[in-house]
């Protein structure tokens, strides 16, 4: 018998699909009819669990991965999780100790007496298997069923060939530009008016949820301006201190990142890349 859907059947029990009447059609129905937006997001949520259960390199790769799983989760993660980051960044700046962020680098005393990967196992299993959970809960309602026509024109949508997270282009979009706003902020900036680029960018990344006053406060804040223009064209010193505080304010805005997700989302349509494509070509 085969091992496929009725596996839990006794060895002993008859194949409910030995009947030759449409059972090749109920086998291909059950093989073809999914909701591939529901099996992108879970195949998203493995590959950020085994990077975390890895480790990262650096301060600037964890934020990364940070706002790469917010889109993933669909904005799911606790706040709490980005408080822990960002108060790690902050300890940072003051040679402090930094448990959560030295365990996902891999340091071995970033809690006495744990090991890191032990932590990472225990992050993975108490905060990003419960979001994924919650974002799962979030999509399936809203997650399409896809099969092929009965007359074979065309193929099942399949969610590893899928670029988008959750099938939904607009939620790509937008981690786009967290990552971008990301980048730009650790590199630091040229001058004033580049800050202001990158505060069009942040807008984007943000979806409205940023305060309205946040690029010009950063601008105007002699402090701020110091630490966001250091690096820029290498007229200004950019000392370690400046780079650790960057980082500071972009974990900081990870938590901005996460309203913005689960704003976009609100709107976010569900679309396979062939339907995209098709649209754009029509356009």
């Amino acid at each position: 018998m085969s091992h496929g859907v009725h596996r839990w059947l006794p060895s002993d029990a008859p194949d409910p699909l030995a009947d030759p009447v449409g059972a090749q059609d109920f086998a291909s129905d059950l093989q073809e009819r999914r909701q591939p937006a529901l099996e992108r997001l879970s195949r998203d949520h493995r590959e950020h669990r085994e990077a975390l259960l890895e480790g990262f390199n650096s301060r600037a790769d964890v934020l990364a991965w940070l706002v790469s799983i917010t889109g993933a989760t669909l904005g799911r993660l606790p706040k709490a999780l980005y408080e822990a980051v960002h108060a790690d960044m902050v300890a940072a700046t003051r040679d402090e100790a930094t448990p959560l962020v030295g365990a996902l680098l891999d340091r071995p005393d970033a809690v006495e007496g744990v090991e890191p990967r032990v932590i990472r196992a225990r992050l993975a299993a108490s905060t990003l298997t419960p979001a994924h959970s919650k974002a799962i809960r979030t999509l399936r309602d809203d997650a399409q069923e896809h099969a092929p026509s009965r007359s074979g024109e065309d193929a099942p949508t399949k969610p590893e060939r899928e670029r988008h997270v959750a099938m939904r282009p607009s939620l790509s979009a937008i981690e786009r530009h967290q990552q971008q706003a990301l980048v730009g902020l650790l590199a630091g900036f040229q001058d004033l008016s580049a800050i202001l680029r990158w505060g069009d960018v942040l807008e984007l990344a943000c979806h409205g949820t940023l305060p309205s006053n946040w690029v010009a406060d950063a601008v105007n804040d002699p402090a701020m301006r110091r630490v966001l223009l250091a690096g820029g064209d290498g007229a200004h010193p950019d000392p370690p201190v400046h780079r650790r505080a960057r980082e500071t304010v972009a974990a900081k805005l990870c938590g901005r990142f996460r309203a913005g997700t689960r704003a976009r989302y609100d709107h976010a349509a569900e679309s396979s890349d062939r339907e995209t494509e098709s649209r754009s070509k029509t356009m």
